[in-house]
């Protein structure tokens, strides 16, 4: 496959079940930090823990890498079609496996961290829920390109 070959995946597709997983990941988010969590961050905010205003413009950055996580996610699920086959088992099989990465940090913050270890239960939790489910949401979405038949 050279450098210019065109690329394997149908965009479109990939890109909606990007999109709508990302209000999932999204909708876990705020679900997990705003329902669950929200009475403690408070707590946490008034002993020093946390700061009262984010340093950045957090609520755009946040969505942004939302749908960017979601992409991940996607191209993930994609690539791995045709060797996992494609279906539901494939999608929780690839987003478990990004989930069990990305949540690895959450031991040392389990460890070590002064929040008590109810926080970073419920944020592996929640990357679980936020991996699987985007995965499962592309997967559902999304459809290979069919041998010389632009995308539909």
């Amino acid at each position: 496959m050279s450098a210019c070959s065109p690329c394997p995946f149908n965009v479109k597709r990939l890109v909606s079940g990007a999109i709508a997983g990302g209000l999932w990941i999204f909708a876990v988010e705020f679900v997990t930090h705003v329902k669950i969590l929200g009475e403690r961050y408070a707590s946490l905010t008034e002993m020093g823990h946390y700061l009262k205003d984010p340093r950045i413009p957090f609520m755009p950055i946040h969505a942004a890498t939302c749908l960017i996580v979601a992409l991940c996610l996607a191209i993930a699920y994609a690539s791995s079609r045709d060797t996992l086959k494609p279906g539901p088992c494939t999608a929780m099989k690839v987003g478990g496996l990004i989930a069990v990465i990305a949540s690895a940090t959450y031991v040392a913050m389990f460890a070590w961290s002064a929040v008590g270890k109810f926080i970073p239960v419920v944020y592996t939790a929640a990357m679980f829920a936020e991996c699987i489910g985007a995965t499962l949401i592309a997967g559902a979405i999304y459809k290979p390109k069919a041998d010389g038949v632009p995308p539909a």
